[in-house]
């Protein structure tokens, strides 16, 4: 099966941009930085970040390459991608050697941006995949909370989509 050259690009920026959508009708500003990807991301600073991990012929959620046929047409390619939006942390130790524990507050105010900052990136895969995450096939999704590390921590929606449902924006 051939791939057009700029069709992955097109997915990873549509992606990012339904995902800064979602953070305008939620209200949730993003960091500043923002890129797309292939490979993951590094995690160095603030940031929002759509990366493609994979592709396979197949229908999403399916589990066999290669299998999966939509009407009387062959399967088409999925993308894995990994979206994330990097924050600084609050939660960090304090003190002048960095040896007292952060506030409560602090940990808390970290908790409830990673909320915010999920919500953000599950109503960006709803705007390509349908409010019920209803594209065709099933919609394989999961979530990673990433510990602070480096003064920084992120939060991490790993999702499979059928590179073909994509809307135009």
């Amino acid at each position: 099966m051939s791939l057009d050259p700029t069709t992955l690009l097109y997915v990873l920026r549509r992606m990012q941009q339904a995902i800064v959508d979602a953070s305008v009708s939620i209200g949730n500003e993003l960091p500043e930085r923002q890129y797309v990807t292939t490979g993951g991301a590094v995690y160095d600073c603030p940031q929002l970040t759509v990366s493609a991990n994979s592709i396979a012929v197949g229908i999403a959620g399916d589990g066999a390459a290669g299998a999966g046929q939509v009407a009387n047409c062959g399967p088409g390619w999925n993308v894995t991608m990994e979206l994330a939006i990097v924050r600084k942390a609050c939660e960090m130790p304090v003190g002048r050697r960095g040896d007292k524990p952060p506030t409560v507050d602090c940990i808390e105010r970290d908790t409830e941006q990673s909320s915010k900052d999920l919500a953000v990136l599950a109503e960006g895969v709803a705007i390509i995949a349908g409010p019920g995450w209803d594209q065709y096939g099933n919609v394989p999704a999961s979530i990673q909370f990433g510990e602070v590390a480096g003064g920084l921590y992120a939060a991490v929606l790993t999702v499979t989509l059928n590179m073909w449902q994509f809307p135009a924006s």
